[in-house]
This record gives structure tokens, sequence and C-alpha cells, in this order.
């Protein structure tokens, strides 16, 4: 990932570790061939 775009998260969601289950849910959901947007 870019890390201005990983700033930008953090500044949003301000934990780091929520930030890191977020990402772990989505590629998950990605790689179990959910729709992209």
């Amino acid at each position: 990932m870019n890390a201005d775009l990983c700033n930008q998260a953090e500044e949003l969601i301000g934990n780091p570790n929520v930030l890191v289950n977020i990402i772990s849910t989505r590629v998950r959901q990605l790689n179990n061939g959910g729709a992209r947007p």
C-alpha cells in the first residue's frame, strides 16, 4: 500500500491495530472472490 494512503487511514481511524484488522478483513473478502466495488 501507498504510505500516504496508510497515513490518511490512520488519521481517520486513530488506532493502528483497528486499521490492521480492517485491512486484513478486506483482503480476505477480496481473496474469497468478493465483488470489487
